[in-house]
């Protein structure tokens, strides 16, 4: 698989941050891609991953770290950078050069994909990953079978919006509501927020988590999350983000004790407790 595109080269330090969890140097909103999350993701499905951009050319292989290490034991893929290994014959950079040339200047090549792995990640797509990806209105699944979802957004005030999502088997509908930096996700049945059960109340880190938020609402934030995205890192910046996200939900409950009118979100206090 050949992923491309045609933004600036690889810096050193852009280079540095491949090798490192969550290090990615990248300001959230102004750039493609954020703290090197996807480029981690690569480590499920590929056997080795050769980086081409400008002049940096590299090869990233467990196969080849093992052999440097004199080792047979598990190595991680993405943190040890090797000499780019790609034989002049291969095919592949064919491939690579017409990219060039038509103007890519960063170009992956995944090789060794486990196939059946692939296949889970498209089995598992569900039409709640689109809830906190602000900029994506559809998402396509072409295999052997298409899939379409579709997310439909309603700004209602700088801090709250609505939403419905779409996809083959269900339609969902959500109120948002942003608090300095986390997302509060409410579930609505005609209009109202409604619990989520345990299992649907998980934290987001943009994408879902399999880690529960413990109320009946989901949390999206800027949580570190480990290669797999599934389980949440409690470093500094997780910290931060459990800090806000407690500063949210007691403010909502603040309101719902001030205010006796307003009752449509006493499942929040009752549940907790």
């Amino acid at each position: 698989m050949i992923c491309a595109n045609n933004g600036r080269e690889f810096s050193r330090q852009d280079f540095y941050s491949l090798c490192r969890s969550a290090s990615s140097a990248k300001q959230r909103g102004q750039t493609i891609g954020y703290r090197g999350i996807g480029f981690k993701s690569v480590v499920g499905v590929a056997s080795c991953v050769h980086l081409f951009s400008g002049e940096l050319k590299a090869t990233f292989s467990r196969e080849i770290t093992q052999t440097c290490l004199g080792i047979h034991t598990p190595t991680p893929l993405v943190r040890i950078p090797h000499t780019l290994s790609l034989d002049q014959n291969e095919t592949v950079l064919e491939t690579i050069q017409q990219l060039e040339k038509s103007g890519y200047t960063t170009i992956f090549v995944l090789g060794g994909l486990d196939v059946d792995r692939v296949q889970d990640e498209f089995d598992q797509f569900d039409a709640d990953y689109l809830l906190f990806l602000r900029h994506i209105r559809e998402a396509v699944l072409t295999g052997e079978k298409a899939r379409s979802y579709r997310c439909e957004r309603n700004r209602l005030d700088k801090n709250n919006c609505e939403i419905t999502i779409s996809g083959p088997d269900r339609r969902s509908a959500w109120h948002i509501n942003n608090f300095s930096k986390c997302d509060l996700a409410f579930s609505l049945s005609d209009g109202k927020p409604v619990p989520l059960n345990s299992a649907s109340a998980i934290t987001h880190a943009f994408l879902p988590t399999l880690e529960s938020t413990g109320f009946g609402v989901r949390i999206n934030a800027d949580f570190s999350t480990d290669p797999s995205r599934t389980r949440i890192i409690f470093d500094e910046a997780t910290l931060t983000c459990i800090n806000d996200a407690a500063e949210a939900i007691a403010e909502k409950i603040s309101k719902i004790v001030l205010s006796p009118m307003q009752t449509t979100a006493c499942w929040l206090v009752s549940r907790q407790a």
